[in-house]
């Protein structure tokens, strides 16, 4: 009975954690709106002065994505006057760069630039060595340089609010996040959402840098030595906070550019997803074993409350079978509550920005309750297994992990299209 005890005062301590993570995150959005809504031009002062400086959104494409060709038109369409789109394709032959022209094609071409990698470097992340390129093409006119991903697709307004924190000198990046909203109820899908929900508190909370959406002074970013650690970094955004850091320079998060994605996709490409994404943060985050002592102590505790209602049905305990499963509904009921939570904190700010995240309707509440053991069982595996991953492919592209954030690219060639995966995740 003690060992029920134990378990079930954990899921509950663990459960009632999720209720404080939202209502701290509820605060921290609500007060951040209101920073944003005195720096994005709105006040009096700022509308006399609007800040508009030369911008270049750089955008690294392998790979055709669903919400691409809509991607493109939004960025051509901002509500900004002094802005070019740099587009970085890995390869002619690649179905993204036939998509960029077409598109490229509908608006001026002097605000369009579209390259293919011209040295694809063996020591970094593919994307590194598309963003070095784009950065060094740049000229001098440029201000301010934004990061875009091909699964994003921006609101009107999202270069705008995005660069208004660098008003503020003490400001070096202003970065977004990323939401998943499942368009289906493939488990796949929420599981990736319901984990990306929980993994995304942190990184909002502790301004962690997400490249998908986010903007940089040039000048900071090549005074910082960027690009010199992009020539050694597998990801884009790992080496950013130490960079920016480094020139005694804050981070800050633009709730505007949480941005949505409703691609959906396998569970095993999840698993897969799940994993590589810890393996950046082992890489690059210092608390990472933090990550692997909650994943753990969220996974084992819900497993040996299940196992412990199995054996006490069996045995007729019904009191210690009650106990567990009190815990377990506790945590998992909390759990849910945390998920909704954060899903309506993302309505709320889509909303703001003219864009619509649907809501949970009574048969995909249904998959969200099946997804939320899995969840937690995919986690804890993931964030062990990281501890140990030697081997990355991404996008098709293989790497190898050297000591320290040493890579090797050891498999390249130009990106397979798969016809039959329209709408999923690549």
């Amino acid at each position: 009975m003690i060992v029920t005890y134990v378990v079930t005062t954990l899921l509950a301590l663990l459960g009632l954690s999720q209720v404080v993570v939202v209502v701290v995150l509820r605060r921290f959005i609500r007060e951040n709106m209101i920073c944003e809504s005195d720096a994005s031009g709105r006040s009096e002062a700022n509308l006399q002065t609007p800040f508009q400086p030369p911008v270049a959104i750089i955008l690294s494409l392998r790979g055709a994505d669903p919400g691409l060709e809509e991607g493109l038109r939004r960025l051509l369409t901002q509500d900004y006057d002094h802005y070019q789109l740099v587009v970085i394709v890995d390869h002619p032959s690649d179905p993204a760069w036939e998509v960029a022209h077409r598109v490229s094609r509908e608006f001026d071409a002097k605000r369009v630039s579209i390259q293919e990698i011209r040295n694809r470097s063996g020591r970094c992340g593919l994307k590194c060595s598309a963003l070095i390129q784009a950065v060094e093409s740049l000229d001098d006119s440029v201000d301010i340089v934004v990061f875009s991903d091909a699964d994003v697709v921006v609101a009107k307004d999202w270069l705008r609010t995005l660069i208004a924190p660098l008003q503020e000198a003490t400001v070096g990046l202003a970065t977004g996040a990323q939401w998943f909203a499942p368009s289906d109820r493939s488990l796949g899908s929420w599981v990736r959402s319901i984990w990306n929900a929980g993994a995304s508190v942190p990184t909002i909370l502790l301004h962690h840098p997400w490249a998908g959406s986010c903007a940089m002074r040039r000048r900071d970013l090549l005074r910082s030595g960027l690009l010199d650690r992009w020539r050694e970094s597998i990801i884009d955004d790992g080496p950013m906070v130490d960079a920016i850091t480094g020139l005694g320079l804050k981070l800050r998060f633009v709730s505007n550019a949480w941005m949505v994605n409703r691609e959906s996709c396998s569970l095993r490409f999840t698993v897969r997803y799940i994993q590589r994404m810890l393996t950046w943060s082992r890489l690059y985050e210092s608390t990472y074993l933090l990550t692997v002592l909650h994943s753990l102590l969220t996974s084992v505790s819900m497993s040996l409350a299940m196992l412990n209602m199995a054996t006490s049905a069996a045995q007729g305990n019904w009191r210690s079978m009650i106990l567990s499963g009190m815990g377990l509904g506790i945590f998992l009921g909390l759990s849910a509550f945390g998920y909704f939570g954060i899903q309506y904190l993302i309505r709320y700010c889509a909303r703001r920005r003219g864009d619509e995240v649907p809501s949970t309707d009574p048969l995909t509440f249904g998959v969200l309750t099946l997804s939320l053991p899995l969840t937690y069982w995919i986690y804890g595996w993931a964030a062990v297994t990281a501890l140990g991953v030697r081997h990355v492919k991404w996008r098709g592209v293989e790497y190898r992990l050297k000591s320290g954030r040493q890579v090797e690219m050891t498999h390249y060639q130009p990106f397979q299209s798969d016809s039959t995966q329209t709408g999923q995740s690549i």
